[in-house]
C-alpha cells in the first residue's frame, strides 16, 4: 500500500499560519504597541541564538509570522484612521461602482461604493477604498452602476459603551466610511459591472428564484439555509432563531458544503470521470459556491478546508484538517484582519475546532446502544461545538440559550434535507418547472416544520438566559475547564495538580455567585442621552428607574448585568430618553410592575405605556407623594409629584421623583425635574440629605439650583448624559454649581456605567468604566 505524505509541507505550515493568526488577534484584543511587540520578539530571538537551542528555525518562523500578523493588522487600522482624519469634516466628491445594495429597517437603501479616485477642495486623489452611500428609493440603482456624487463624510460615533459599534462593523465589512445622501444629488454615469458584480447580480437571482419556488416566509428561510441570504428575515423570525439558539443554520458552513461535495460527487460518480478530474471539478463549483455566498467567513473557512482536502487527494497526500483550519484564517485574516473581531469568525472556528477535538471523544462515551450513530454524532458535535462558542456567544450577544443542544438533535436533520431539496428544486425548476415546483412544495412544509419546532422551542420558560459579562480571568478559568475536559475525555491523567486546579476554578465560581448574589447594587448605564438606572438585591431581584431612549443600547446593558427578570420597571415620566425602551424590555424581560407618575396618565404617551405594560401582564402602578415601595429590604419613597396643591404644570417638572435607602446610603433620583419642584420639594420634604444624587434633567442648567445642592448636600453626583448631545449637557454653569457645593461629580458620557456597591455591613464602593 502507497505510503502518504504529509501535505502543505507538514505542520511547518500550520504553525506559521497560526502564529499570522495570534499576531492579528495580539494587535485587535490587546493595548500593545508596535514597539513593545517588535522589541519582544526580537529579544526572544537573540536568547534563542545565544543559547544555542536547536529549535531555532522554527522560533524564527513563529516569531516573524507573528510579528507579520500583528504588523499588518496594524497597518491596516492606521490606514483606516488617516483616511477618517484627512477627509473628516470636508465637502468630498466621489465616483465610483456600486458593488452591493442592502436596505435598513426604515426603508433606504444602502449602497456598498468600491471608489478609486475623490477630489476634495479641488485637489484629485487617487484613493482605492469602500463606502456605503445611504440614500432614499426615489432613484432604482444596480449593482455594476458607476456614480458620482458630493457629501461630507457622514460622522460614526459610539454614543453609549452599550451601543452597537457600528465603526467596527464597516470595518468588518471592509468599508472605510458612510455617506448619507439624497438620491437626487446622486448622478448616475453608467453601467459596467465586473465579474465579481454579475456573480453577484447572479446570486440574488438564485435567491429570489428560491422565494419564488417555495414562496412565503418558508422562501426567505429557505434561501438563507442555500445561499446565506438573511435579506428578507421577519424580526420574528430572527427572534425565533436566536431564542432557540439555531442561528448558526443560516450561515453556511461545513454541513452545506459535505452536502454539496456529495451532491457532486454522486452525479459525477455516475458519468465514470476519474477520481482526480472529479476533484478538479469538484474544487471549481466549490469556489462557485463560495462566490454566490458573498465569501462570508464561515462559508469560506469551510470552502479552504474543503479544497485543501480535494487538492490532498489528488495529490495523493495525507489531508491534515488542523492546518487547513489555520490556512483558511490566515488567508481570511490577510484579506480583511478586521474579521477576527467578527462573531461568525469566531463562532465558525471555534465551533469547528470544538468538534474537530472533542466531537470524537464525546461520541465514544455515549453507551447508549439504542441511539443511532448519526444521533449520537450530531449529539456530541453540538456538545463540543457549545464548550467552545459559548464565551464568544455571552461576550457579544450576552446571552446562551438554555435548549440549543436539544435544538440541534430536532432542527439539523431538517437543515440537512431542506438544502438538498432546495439544490434539487432549483436544477428541475430549470429542466421541468412543475417538477421543481413539487420537490420546492416539500422543502416549504420541511421548513413550515422547522419555524413551528423552533418556535415552541423558543416559547419554553427560560429558552434563553442572559448572563453576565465575564471578566478576562473567568474566560482563562473556563478555557482551562474546558483543556482538563480534553484530557480526561482523551484518557489522559490530570494527576493532583489537575484536580487541585479544577477544585480552585469551582471554589471561584461558586464563592463570586455566592458574593454576587449577596450583595446590593445601584448601577446607572451609560445609555446615551437619557436616564436608566438599575438596582439588585439579594436574591436577584431585580429594579429599573427609567429605561433610556434606545431598546437595543439597554437590553445589552440589562444583558451585560445579567439580568433575566425585573420586579419593578419605574418610569419617571413618558419622555422617550426616559421610556423608549420599556417596549423592548417588556417584550424580552418577565417584568411584575410598572410605575409611573401620577400626573396627565390621560395623555397618549402614558397612555402608550400603561397599555404595552399591560398586554405584557405587568401590572401597572400611578404614584404619587407619600407612595412607599419596598424592594427586597431597600425602601423606596416616592416624594414627588404632589397633588396636595395642584400639580406644577409640565411633563418635566412631575417627574417622579425617588428616594432610596441602601444599606444606610441614600440615593436621590430626580427624573427631569426644574428648579420650581426643586423648591417646592425643599418646602414640603423634611429630609432630602442625600450621598448620592442623580442629577435631574441630564445636567440642563434649568435644574440644580444652589440651594437645592446645598439641601442634598450630596457626596457624589451622577450625570446620565450623552457623549457629544445636541443639547449641550451638560452646563457648564452647573457643572461650577456643583463644583462649589463639594460634591464629586461622575459622567456616563466619560466614564461609562457607573456602579455603586454595598455589602452587607453597608460598606460602599464605587466603580466605573466599560
Amino acid at each position: 500500500m502507497q505510503n502518504k505524505k504529509n501535505a502543505f509541507t507538514g505542520r511547518t505550515l500550520c504553525i506559521a499560519c497560526a502564529a499570522f493568526t495570534a499576531g492579528i488577534a495580539l494587535c485587535a484584543f490587546s493595548s500593545l504597541s508596535f514597539a513593545v511587540v517588535a522589541t519582544t520578539l526580537s529579544a526572544f530571538l537573540v536568547a534563542t541564538v545565544f543559547k544555542k537551542l536547536p529549535s531555532f528555525p522554527i522560533v524564527f518562523i513563529i516569531c516573524l509570522c507573528l510579528f507579520t500578523g500583528f504588523s499588518h493588522f496594524q497597518f491596516v487600522k492606521l490606514k483606516n484612521e488617516n483616511f477618517s482624519n484627512q477627509f473628516a469634516g470636508r465637502y468630498l466628491t466621489v465616483s465610483g461602482r456600486i458593488t452591493d445594495i442592502s436596505y435598513t429597517d426604515d426603508g433606504r437603501q444602502g449602497l456598498i461604493i468600491s471608489a478609486e479616485k475623490l477630489s476634495c477642495l479641488g485637489k484629485n486623489y487617487d484613493k482605492k477604498f469602500s463606502a456605503i452611500l445611504y440614500t432614499d428609493k426615489e432613484k432604482t440603482f444596480s449593482i455594476g452602476d458607476n456614480i458620482t456624487f458630493s457629501d461630507i463624510i457622514s460622522p460614526i460615533t459610539k454614543n453609549s459603551i452599550h451601543a452597537f459599534d457600528y465603526e467596527l462593523f464597516l470595518h468588518i465589512k471592509n468599508i472605510s466610511t458612510r455617506f448619507s445622501l439624497d438620491s437626487e444629488y446622486i448622478d448616475f454615469i453608467d453601467n459596467s459591472p465586473t465579474l465579481s458584480d454579475r456573480v453577484r447580480v447572479f446570486s440574488r437571482n438564485i435567491s429570489d428564484k428560491i422565494r419564488t419556488l417555495i414562496g412565503g416566509e418558508e422562501g426567505e428561510i429557505a434561501a438563507a439555509i442555500t445561499l446565506g441570504d438573511k435579506s428578507g428575515f421577519s424580526n420574528n423570525i430572527k427572534n425565533i432563531f436566536s431564542k432557540s439558539g439555531i442561528n448558526h443554520i443560516v450561515a453556511v458552513s461545513g454541513m452545506h458544503m459535505s452536502i454539496l461535495i456529495g451532491f457532486l460527487f454522486f452525479l459525477l460518480s455516475k458519468s465514470r470521470v476519474h477520481y482526480k478530474l472529479r476533484n478538479i471539478i469538484t474544487i471549481v463549483c466549490v469556489l462557485g459556491y463560495m462566490a454566490l455566498t458573498g465569501f462570508s467567513p464561515s462559508v469560506t473557512r469551510a470552502g479552504i478546508m474543503a479544497i485543501c482536502m480535494l487538492i490532498a487527494t489528488i495529490a495523493d497526500a495525507k489531508f491534515d484538517a488542523i492546518t487547513a483550519l489555520f490556512l483558511s484564517a490566515a488567508v481570511i485574516l490577510a484579506v480583511n484582519p478586521y474579521t477576527i473581531c467578527s462573531a461568525s469568525f469566531l463562532m465558525s472556528y471555534l465551533a469547528f475546532a470544538g468538534i474537530l477535538l472533542l466531537a470524537g471523544p464525546i461520541k465514544r462515551r455515549i453507551a447508549a446502544r439504542f441511539v443511532p450513530e448519526f444521533i449520537k454524532l450530531i449529539l456530541a458535535s453540538s456538545i463540543a461545538a457549545t464548550l467552545f462558542t459559548i464565551p464568544v456567544t455571552v461576550l457579544m450577544f450576552g446571552s446562551v440559550s438554555t435548549y440549543s443542544l436539544f435544538a440541534n438533535q430536532l432542527i439539523i436533520p431538517f437543515v440537512s434535507i431542506i438544502f438538498g431539496l432546495v439544490i434539487i428544486t432549483l436544477i428541475l425548476s430549470l429542466i421541468f418547472n412543475p417538477a421543481g415546483m413539487f420537490f420546492g412544495y416539500i422543502a416549504k412544509i420541511l421548513v413550515k416544520t422547522l419555524i413551528t419546532v423552533a418556535t415552541g422551542i423558543s416559547q419554553l420558560p427560560y429558552s434563553y438566559i442572559n448572563v453576565k459579562t465575564p471578566s478576562l480571568f473567568d474566560l482563562i478559568c473556563y478555557a482551562t475547564i474546558v483543556f482538563l475536559l480534553y484530557l480526561v475525555l482523551n484518557g489522559k491523567k490530570t494527576g493532583f495538580t489537575g484536580q487541585c486546579i479544577f477544585s480552585a476554578i469551582v471554589c471561584y465560581f461558586v464563592l463570586s455567585c455566592t458574593i454576587s448574589s449577596l450583595t446590593y447594587s445601584v448601577t446607572f448605564f451609560d445609555v446615551g442621552q437619557g436616564d436608566c438606572a438599575l438596582i439588585k438585591t439579594p436574591g436577584n431581584h431585580c429594579y429599573l428607574i427609567d429605561t433610556g431612549p434606545s431598546g437595543n443600547v439597554t437590553m445589552s446593558a440589562l444583558k451585560s448585568a445579567g439580568v433575566n427578570k425585573l420586579d419593578i420597571v419605574f418610569i419617571s415620566h413618558a419622555d422617550s430618553d426616559h421610556s423608549g425602551a420599556l417596549g423592548q424590555i417588556l417584550e424580552n424581560i418577565p417584568t411584575r410592575k410598572v410605575v409611573l407618575p401620577q400626573y396627565d396618565i390621560e395623555s397618549d404617551e402614558m397612555a402608550e405605556l400603561a397599555s404595552m405594560s399591560v398586554k405584557s401582564g405587568a401590572s401597572v402602578d400611578y404614584a404619587n407623594r407619600y407612595y412607599n415601595y419596598n424592594l427586597a429590604g431597600i425602601p423606596v419613597n416616592t416624594i414627588w409629584p404632589s397633588s396636595e396643591n395642584g400639580y406644577v404644570s409640565g411633563e418635566n417638572e412631575n417627574s417622579l421623583v425617588l428616594s432610596l435607602n441602601l444599606k444606610g446610603a441614600n440615593f436621590l433620583f430626580t427624573g427631569d425635574i426644574g428648579t420650581l419642584s426643586e423648591e417646592l420639594i425643599m418646602q414640603t420634604e423634611e429630609f432630602i440629605n442625600s450621598d448620592i444624587l442623580k442629577v435631574a434633567h441630564h445636567g440642563s442648567n434649568s435644574s440644580g439650583s444652589n440651594n437645592f445642592l446645598e439641601e442634598v448636600s450630596a457626596q457624589y453626583s451622577v450625570i446620565s448624559v450623552g457623549k457629544n448631545n445636541s443639547y449641550g449637557h451638560p452646563h457648564e454653569d452647573l457643572l461650577m454649581r456643583l463644583e462649589d457645593s463639594g460634591t464629586t461629580v461622575l459622567r456616563t458620557d466619560t466614564m461609562g456605567d457607573i456602579k455603586f456597591d454595598a455589602d452587607l455591613f453597608g460598606n460602599i464602593r464605587v466603580s466605573y468604566g466599560g
